[in-house]
């Protein structure tokens, strides 16, 4: 039988010492590891932010472009065919009041009667998709829904067609407050007897354009609410989000 050789005193130290050098972590190695666990769990936690944000935005969107189509069927039922109904002053914020109140109001739970709201508001407080400050008209008028949601619109009248323009800022005064993020265009085309999101009526690849009102990092983004409907009602990776 082959013996088992042994060490003793110094050699032996010296073999444990080589061993336990050889198990261990530098601590570089250590801060290294931390390091890229930290910025996959940063990376990981932001995408799954941004995933909740866009679910909890489509989810309101949808919920409050649904109370929009009821209240005109239900108007429709009441008053007439949209085009027999009455618009008002182009961008006058009394008209756009009046117009809510007699078509809209009846049919939507609101928290309070709608208001006037200045241009010098909406500029401070609003911005197009890329970042520029909100300058669309004047004439505004807002009112809260009684889950938060915000609808500010302004009646408008352009070559014949009458609509009453309405956006829909799905978390009401948070942040970010940008069309396109969490706020939309919606028409109430009276002329053509029909509530539309803006930019339904473009091809997919058009919205995603670097053209005037789509849906695109550089434009305003007014036509973003086509594209989530076209996408099946999701914000898709392709979404300039």
């Amino acid at each position: 039988m082959k013996k088992e050789s042994t060490l003793t005193g110094d050699a032996a130290r010296v073999k444990i010492r080589k061993n336990n050098h050889k198990r261990a972590f530098t601590l570089a190695e250590i801060l290294i590891t931390l390091g890229v666990i930290g910025v996959v769990a940063a990376i990981t936690l932001t995408t799954v932010i941004q995933n909740y944000q866009k679910t909890q935005t489509v989810t309101r969107l949808k919920k409050t472009y649904s109370i929009l189509e009821q209240a005109v069927i239900l108007s429709v039922a009441d008053n007439g065919q949209m085009n027999t109904w009455t618009i008002g002053k182009n961008q006058n914020a009394d008209a756009a009041i009046g117009f809510f109140n007699k078509y809209l109001a009846p049919y939507i739970k609101t928290l309070k009667e709608p208001e006037k709201i200045s241009k010098e508001y909406l500029a401070s407080t609003y911005t197009f998709l890329n970042g520029q400050q909100f300058d669309d008209g004047k004439g505004y008028a807002r009112v809260y829904l009684t889950d938060g949601t915000l609808l500010f619109f302004r009646t408008k009248c352009v070559q014949g067609t009458l609509s009453l323009q309405t956006y829909i800022d799905v978390n009401g005064n948070k942040k970010p407050n940008s069309i396109g993020k969490d706020t939309f265009q919606v028409q109430f085309d009276l002329t053509k007897n029909t509530l539309f999101a803006n930019g339904i009526y473009n091809t997919r690849e058009q919205l995603l354009t670097n053209e005037s009102y789509m849906c695109n990092k550089k434009q305003q983004g007014y036509r973003c609410l086509g594209l989530i409907i076209k996408d099946g009602w999701k914000i898709s990776d392709s979404y300039p989000w």
